[in-house]
């Protein structure tokens, strides 16, 4: 395990302050905007191996990210394993928000009563058929039930993660929000929402004002 002050971007990767401190913070949450090309993914890579290489994001815990397309998901834990090697890139979990809900879904979907009650075979499709299939576009939803109405649930992904990052994070819908509210709102973890600057991003509650910081282009300068 590394001390914190001794680490230092992976590929000898130069970070401007803003960068530097979101990549390295560990007491607040942090809300980064940047425009397109800035290198938002990179930080949250550069994050990833600094909580895991200095033990910030303490084992067993494990680090959730969220994206909203399948390639950014992708991209990232690519990006992690390459500076981070497989084991520790083996505790960042990234998923697109519809993946996450299933996986919800998947784990704890006793939790679902009712006209929302599943078969353990049930399905994805173009319509809801009562216990045997759901929509794409209610796994989200039925995530946040679940969570809303199961303790067991909430808890266990509670005690699973200590850090959350939040990719495009002023695209997210309402029913997006809520499931990231109805796991980790006062739960302890810490988040990094990452945006574009000429969209509005959303608050979080909690979130100091003093640390939504505008983020420039990452220098790739080697040292």
């Amino acid at each position: 395990m590394m001390r914190v002050d001794r680490w230092v971007p992976s590929d000898n990767l130069k970070l401007e302050p803003n960068a530097l401190l979101a990549a390295t913070e560990t007491e607040r949450n942090l809300t980064l905007t940047a425009g397109p090309g800035a290198g938002k993914t990179e930080i949250l890579a550069q994050r990833a191996d600094f909580l895991l290489r200095t033990g910030t994001c303490r084992y067993p815990k494990r680090i959730l990210a969220i994206s909203f397309k399948v390639d950014a998901s992708h991209n990232l834990k690519a990006r992690v394993r390459k500076r981070g090697g497989p084991e520790l890139a083996a505790r960042l979990d990234s998923h697109t928000f519809h993946a996450f809900g299933k996986r919800i879904i998947d784990r704890f979907r006793l939790a679902l009563t009712g006209r929302d009650a599943l078969d353990a075979d049930y399905s994805v499709g173009q319509a809801r058929v009562q216990g045997q299939s759901i929509t794409f576009q209610e796994m989200v939803p039925l995530a946040v039930t679940i969570l809303e109405t199961s303790v067991l649930a909430r808890n266990a992904i509670r005690q699973t993660y200590s850090h959350v990052f939040l990719d495009e994070f002023q695209d997210c819908t309402k029913e997006q929000y809520a499931l990231i509210k109805a796991c980790f709102l006062d739960s302890g973890a810490k988040l990094v929402a990452v945006g574009d600057t000429k969209q509005r991003i959303m608050g979080w509650a909690g979130r100091s004002k003093a640390s939504s910081r505008p983020m420039r282009r990452i220098s790739t300068r080697k040292r």
